[in-house]
């Protein structure tokens, strides 16, 4: 289910870049992340009634996807199927890795003993686009650093725009 919103008056810029942003949350986590879910919400809605991100959408999805399923054949199934290629591309692009989310493990259902290849999701990614452009995927990883969900919301707040990427040139993320 995904939600959008736009902002009720955003400030007008013809230099403005039009940023966007796609926040994933999965249904059903654990009572400490529900919390942090809603204050990223929050935080999302601020940025865009201060003009700093055109609109936005909030995804809820389960806690992964069987891409052998009758449910990934379903329009809402390719669409997540289609999700996780376009996010996991931009990763390789950018020689970066999601901690702990993406990968795809093997599931043995309780109910029968059957075993299925299962892509296991984040409790929480946000994609950041830039002029419909994906630019950013959080929480990411590399050997140097960790960038999260803040880093990346710090960065679309920052009045001097982003700064771990390069947008303007399309380097790849420190």
């Amino acid at each position: 289910m995904a939600v959008t919103r736009t902002p009720a008056e955003a400030p007008t810029d013809e230099h403005r870049r039009d940023y966007t942003v796609e926040l994933f949350v999965r249904s059903l986590a654990p009572a400490g992340a529900r919390p942090e879910q809603e204050g990223v919400v929050d935080r999302i809605e601020g940025l865009q009634r201060a003009g700093r991100i055109a609109a936005s959408t909030v995804t809820v999805w389960g806690g992964g996807i069987a891409p052998g399923s009758a449910f990934a054949g379903t329009e809402p199934g390719r669409t997540i199927l289609e999700t996780v290629e376009e996010f996991t591309r931009w990763a390789s692009a950018n020689d970066l890795r999601f901690p702990s989310a993406f990968e795809e493990r093997e599931c043995r259902s309780i109910a029968d003993d059957d075993c299925q290849r299962v892509i296991g999701f984040p409790l929480m990614c946000l994609a950041t686009r830039e002029d419909g452009e994906l630019r950013c995927v959080a929480p990411w990883s590399n050997d140097v650093l960790t960038h999260t969900i803040h880093d990346c919301l710090d960065e679309l707040a920052d009045e001097d725009g982003p700064t771990v990427h390069d947008w303007d040139t399309d380097e790849d993320p420190v």
